[in-house]
């Protein structure tokens, strides 16, 4: 009893997972890849483009394989697989059973999209559209279960070299992504906060400004930042262009980054151990605001992305090194878009401090 329960029990968690939830994520996906509109409004609405459009529904869905939601999904399976034959062993009926158990894995499917979805949903229209679709999937899922739950085979014989294999691959990517975490955690590297600001010249003691007369985030440079900045004789406007997060261990530190030219050189900053840090573009190089803030040797890298299908102008890009490296340039944070003009822009001009990077 116990080896029909188990070996029957894994074989339809993982059929679960795989038909219900990797069918989802694959027919919202291919939607998406085919032109669907994912909002289900026009407004500001760009196609990601066929191949961003697969790549990013497979590394969103894979992500979620090494998360707590792919347990809940086991789970699910598991348990229908075990109504599936209580209802089997309680109704001798080829057909009730399998309705039965349709409409059960059809529900608890559709439900499961707004905890554990397998795509994103970034409105209730999609969201809607998702819980059909999964309703869909887990009720055909759950119609055959019940016909395949009496075989003897199904129940008792040996687990075959491909659930060994998915197994085996599920938990290689398991015990490698906690092994980084818990690698990022014993090198201390926190959590960074990354500000983006862009400087332009002007009349006066440096200040802030807000992006429109209606702006909800100004201001975002705290009063010390600001501080510095004038200490250091520096004239002009500071304008707020967005915010990210790099992701480390539970402690935080602030990162601002000012830039007014655009680059198509890399540039690699230090990243701080602890304490906030101001990065600023100059004509002398790098500085940094204040000195005292204590780096590591990892960095932040800056590199220069060029017009694409996907933005009209050409853009910098951030990466943080956690401990094995900078990964590849296209999975960094947008820092700054630049227009044509302003790679020629003109840069604030510090004296006595010397660069911190070239």
């Amino acid at each position: 009893m116990t080896r029909k329960l188990h070996r029957g029990a894994f074989r339809a968690a993982l059929a679960y997972v795989l038909f219900v939830m990797g069918g989802t994520a694959l027919l919202i996906t291919l939607r998406i890849a085919l032109g669907g509109n994912w909002y289900f409004e026009q407004r500001g609405y760009i196609h990601p483009g066929f191949r961003a459009a697969i790549l990013s529904g497979a590394y969103i869905f894979l992500s979620k394989l090494v998360t707590p939601a792919v347990l809940i999904w086991l789970f699910v399976g598991a348990l229908l697989y075990i109504g599936a034959l209580i209802l089997t062993g309680l109704i001798k009926n080829n057909i009730v059973p399998g309705l039965l158990l349709g409409v059960i894995s059809m529900i608890v499917s559709g439900w499961s999209m707004i905890r554990v979805p397998p795509a994103v949903w970034p409105s209730l229209p999609a969201l809607y559209f998702m819980m059909f679709i999964a309703g869909l999937l887990g009720g055909a899922f759950g119609l055959f279960l019940s016909w395949r739950a009496r075989s003897e085979a199904f129940q008792t014989s040996p687990l075959g070299w491909a659930h060994r294999i998915v197994g085996g691959i599920w938990v290689a990517a398991l015990v490698s992504l906690y092994g980084y975490g818990a690698w990022v955690r014993v090198l201390g590297d926190p959590t960074l906060e990354l500000n983006f600001f862009k400087w332009s010249p002007a009349e006066g003691e440096i200040r802030e400004v807000p992006t429109g007369p209606y702006d909800p985030t100004f201001p975002q440079l705290r009063a010390s930042e600001i501080e510095e900045l004038r200490t250091a004789g520096l004239t002009g406007t500071l304008m707020f262009n967005g915010n990210n997060y790099s992701y480390g261990s539970e402690s935080r530190v602030r990162v601002v980054i000012v830039m007014s030219r655009g680059l198509h050189d890399t540039v690699e900053l230090q990243k701080p151990k602890n304490g906030d840090i101001l990065y600023m573009q100059t004509e002398e190089g790098w500085k940094a605001f204040p000195l005292s803030t204590p780096t590591v040797s990892r960095t932040l890298r800056l590199t220069y992305t060029g017009p694409n299908v996907h933005q009209t102008y050409p853009s910098t890009n951030i990466t943080a090194d956690m401990g094995l490296g900078h990964p590849n340039a296209v999975y960094g944070i947008g820092a700054f878009s630049w227009k044509p003009g302003e790679f020629q822009a003109p840069l604030p001009s510090l004296a006595v401090r010397s660069p911190v990077s070239q």
